[in-house]
């Protein structure tokens, strides 16, 4: 699941597979996603907007677990 929300929501900026293609932080070396608030912070509660990263309060805390599952594998590959 979280392959596919990464895929509507995140790789327009982040790239695929969480790497980076300049526009926006690769992700796979960001600590966000290891915290649960933090993620939330800031995909959820928009924290970031001011830096360009969109607030996605459409997303619940599995889709936001899974997304962070997903990142996480992603890093270690």
């Amino acid at each position: 699941q979280g392959n596919v929300l990464y895929a509507q929501h995140c790789v327009l900026c982040h790239g695929a597979g969480a790497v980076s293609g300049g526009y926006a932080p690769d992700l796979r070396a960001s600590t966000i996603p290891l915290y649960d608030d933090a993620l939330l912070d800031v995909v959820s509660k928009g924290s970031r907007q001011m830096a360009g990263m969109p607030r996605f309060h459409d997303l619940s805390e599995g889709d936001l677990k899974a997304l962070q599952h997903y990142i996480r594998r992603e890093a270690r590959r």
